[in-house]
């Protein structure tokens, strides 16, 4: 038995103490392990896994988006370098094996870094190569043109002159997740206050408030609250006006909705409607498959989109924002911040 271990989805599974998975299928296999997503993995203590099928196997890693993968410890990864042979439990339990294709982001909307352990961005970069002349300068996919230099008034040179190329790695900023820590000590003081309407016979008696408990029209559904419906499947609504409308879907939080199959809504008013989708905070929405949204107003509204912080907005296809008010709405990019609103990425190791 696990110590204030969180499980929350559609086979979603907290295997270790303060372990967290929310999603279909999401795993939290060790300790202070975080896994947010569909068959997101966080495999060793203190990883954390943030989207769809993404992995972090490293101890303190960090894998960021939908598809990311972790290798090596306390590094944060926002893609894949190559191809990776990723095994999951499927619907039925058995052990299910799938490539993980190569998947790499840019990282946009990025502050120019000022302490020795902050990222640059590429704007530091080209007054670099101009400092050096010759002809230096940053290429569209990042990379430096090497500078060619000419001796003038010069009989002799001692020694040779070796070009030398430079490999320019911008890390990321380790996120700590700061999730609220469930404090169950036991199941002793559970109780669910109806709603006062009086009349029993009135319109809130009718078949859809689940007065008669009656809310739960799905096999093995289950629906707690007032109007709170759970009407496929294996689907889970809990709270009032919670909806839970298709197979395996959850839906926590007064007004929650979660439409897609297997996918995920936590929070007043959280949507989740794409499938296996996770919705995680008041008025988060998840609107595309395997997309992901977590904070107030969080929302990412396409396939494999990551969203996380308060009003965080990824539209881009498998893009990542990540931060208050950062934007995504490029395809395959990470953004921290928006235009105008940049932000640093500190603490970087060296690549």
């Amino acid at each position: 038995m696990t110590t204030n271990g969180i499980a929350i989805g559609y086979r979603a599974i907290s295997k270790a103490d303060y372990a967290v998975a929310l999603g279909r299928s999401a795993r939290a296999e060790a300790l202070n392990t975080t896994s947010l997503g569909i068959r997101s993995d966080a495999l060793s203590e203190n990883a954390t896994a943030v989207g769809g099928y993404a992995v972090a196997s490293e101890e303190r890693s960090v894998a960021l988006g939908y598809g990311s993968v972790t290798d090596v410890a306390n590094t944060v990864s926002v893609g894949n370098a190559k191809p990776t042979q990723y095994t999951f439990n499927d619907d039925n339990g058995q052990p299910t094996t799938i490539l993980l294709p190569a998947n790499t982001r840019r990282v946009v909307n990025m502050a120019a870094g000022i302490d020795p352990t902050d990222a640059a961005n590429v704007s530091q970069l080209a007054v670099v190569a101009s400092a050096l002349g010759g002809g230096a300068g940053v290429n569209a996919d990042g990379s430096i043109s090497a500078p060619s230099y000419a001796l003038t008034n010069a009989n002799t040179i001692a020694g040779d002159l070796n070009g030398a190329a430079t490999d320019v790695s911008t890390g990321f900023a380790k996120v700590d997740a700061a999730l609220g820590q469930l404090n169950a000590q036991g199941m002793h003081y559970v109780s669910v206050k109806p709603y006062e309407f009086g009349d029993p016979n009135s319109e809130f008696g009718d078949p859809n408030s689940n007065y008669n408990n009656d809310g739960a029209t799905g096999e093995g559904a289950v629906a707690v609250g007032f109007l709170a419906s759970a009407s496929d499947d294996q689907a889970v609504a809990i709270g009032p006006v919670a909806h839970a409308t298709s197979f395996g879907a959850v839906a926590m939080g007064h007004q929650s909705a979660a439409s897609g199959k297997h996918a995920t809504a936590v929070g007043f008013a959280a949507e989740a409607t794409g499938d296996d989708s996770l919705a995680l905070g008041r008025d988060a929405k998840a609107k595309d498959q395997s997309s992901t949204a977590m904070g107030f107003l969080a929302e990412a509204s396409s396939a494999g989109a990551t969203a996380v912080g308060t009003g965080a907005n990824a539209s881009g296809s498998n893009s990542v924002a990540l931060g208050q008010g950062s934007v995504a709405d490029l395809d395959n990019v990470v953004s921290v911040g928006a235009n105008g609103s940049e932000r640093k990425i500190i603490n970087v190791a060296a690549g």
